[in-house]
């Protein structure tokens, strides 16, 4: 019965001290901007997605923590997912638009890319010169 109960106080302590999605994401920010090279930064965040998937607020700040590393397909999963759950934030299609016009992106990228380009336009995005870049890029890589 002793240990019965020291097992079942252990449990309950291990189990009260699990952090939320949003502590893990505040840990990975937090090392994020002491030291960008700790691999514990990419571990927090695939933490507070395992517990909530659909988090918008984790899953646009990973994205840019990938797009920040260049891990640009990592960057893509996490932001198309991220604009399936909020198809009205013209930031999030801009930052997509970053991800996809690269020199090696493959044509329906950067049709996808001008779409968003587009989507974010609609909703406001009004930043003239990084349009402009963004359209000129997406011109010439589609020449290639």
């Amino acid at each position: 019965m002793k240990h019965f109960i020291l097992c079942f106080l252990f449990l309950t302590g291990a189990l009260s001290y699990s952090q939320t999605a949003d502590e893990y994401l505040e840990m990975a920010l937090k090392q994020y901007s002491i030291n960008p090279m700790v691999s514990s930064v990419r571990t927090n965040f695939n933490n507070a997605l395992k517990l909530e998937p659909k988090n918008e607020k984790v899953l646009y700040e990973f994205a840019k923590y990938d797009i920040e590393k260049g891990a640009y397909y990592e960057a893509q999963d996490l932001l198309t997912t991220l604009l399936e759950i909020v198809d009205n934030n013209p930031e999030y299609y801009w930052q997509r638009v970053r991800v996809l016009v690269r020199r090696n992106s493959l044509k329906k990228e950067l049709l996808m890319a001008r779409d968003d380009l587009e989507k974010a336009i609609e909703l406001g995005f009004n930043d003239t010169l990084k349009i402009k870049k963004a359209n000129e890029l997406i011109d010439e890589y589609l020449k290639l």
